[in-house]
């Protein structure tokens, strides 16, 4: 008897069974919150004499221990066919996971803390070259083994004469590197294939922390990294992020999330040269951005009316001939779930306004 996929409100449960006299008639698990139980459901039955059989529950609550034993009805043989008899497991515990929380922080950038499997919320909270600015945090899923999200602050004071590192590794602070893309020599392949089909696509981009050499080299940290088609990740995608880059920035800070979305159409690409993890492969890619409208207030953006911000936001398919569309941040909440600018409570998210 095991649980495993232990999320916040559900849970998949298996059990096994050896050496019984006939195939069983009924299989399945009795669970609750306390070692009495109290519920039950039932498995689908295996025509063997011996064998596994798994359920997955839902409808648990959050951050609650259960208790948990397999069950195992028997029919009777010759003279006892109509009889029946039960056999019980050991009784196990598992604990469902509680909400995740946001990082404890009032960041601008940060989006809403959101209950996913999987998931976990990290920052790289200074910058090397400067421990007073902040670098960039993100959420990270762990089975997909890429950054859902990305988020950042962008300002001139980032903003160096550093050339790109190439410093491809593992994240060395915030996750367990067994999740992590291994993409330190080479890029993402299909399996078993000698040709790379994506390539190592940034969601905070390289430029755009190039005061000293250390800076950039946290650009390079898998945790920034998603597999993407080089078609668009030095076509429109790069466009996109140069013109943020070149417009967007004033002397008030613009905030920014960059994001990888999944429809549940991807497919997946391989690290290790096609010989390791299994890298889900984004549908679709999306920037969210939030400024004053003037630039140069001089004011917090949590300080700010409603009148005096914006937010624009930008949607693409990812494919390498994709336009990218834009649209309000709202209108993105809705197609990826998450919401954004959490901290910053008068952020107009239903305009497309933009002005620079």
């Amino acid at each position: 008897m095991a649980a495993y996929d232990v999320g916040t409100t559900g849970a998949t449960l298996s059990g096994q069974y050896s050496a019984a006299t006939t195939a069983p008639s009924e299989v399945g698990f009795e669970f609750g919150t306390s070692p009495s139980l109290g519920q039950k459901v039932t498995a689908s039955t295996t025509s063997g004499t011996s064998g596994y059989f798994t359920k997955t529950i839902s409808g648990l609550n959050q951050n609650t221990t259960y208790y948990a034993r397999a069950y195992v009805v028997v029919n009777g043989t010759e003279d006892y066919a109509s009889q029946s008899q039960s056999f019980f497991g050991e009784t196990i515990e598992f604990t469902t996971l509680g909400a995740e929380p946001a990082l404890a922080r009032n960041w601008a950038e940060l989006p809403a803390a959101r209950t996913l499997a999987n998931y976990e919320v990290a920052a790289h909270e200074s910058l090397p070259s400067n421990s007073k600015l902040r670098n960039y945090s993100f959420g990270f899923d762990k089975a997909k083994h890429c950054a859902l999200w990305v988020a950042y602050p962008l300002h001139s004071c980032y903003l160096g004469s550093t050339s790109r590192t190439d410093a491809f590794d593992y994240d060395p602070y915030c996750i367990d590197n067994s999740y992590e893309a291994y993409i330190s020599k080479n890029a993402y392949y299909p399996q078993g294939s000698d040709t790379y089909s994506h390539s190592r696509g940034h969601q905070l981009p390289s430029a755009d922390r190039t005061v000293s050499v250390e800076d950039n080299y946290t650009t390079f940290y898998a945790t920034n990294m998603t597999p993407q088609l080089q078609a668009l990740n030095g076509g429109a995608w790069m466009n996109l992020e140069d013109n943020i880059r070149k417009n967007m920035i004033c002397s008030d800070t613009l905030y920014v999330v960059t994001g990888a979305h999944f429809d549940g159409s991807q497919g997946y690409a391989y690290d290790s040269k096609g010989t390791g993890k299994a890298c889900a492969v984004p549908t679709h890619y999306y920037k969210v951005l939030l400024r004053t409208k003037t630039g140069n207030s001089g004011k917090r953006v949590q300080e700010c009316s409603t009148s005096e911000l914006q937010c624009i936001g930008y949607w693409v398919e990812h494919s390498g001939s994709a336009t990218i569309q834009t649209k309000s941040v709202a209108e993105i909440e809705a197609l990826t779930g998450f919401t954004f600018f959490t901290n910053v409570p008068n952020a107009p998210k239903s305009s497309k306004e933009w002005s620079y």
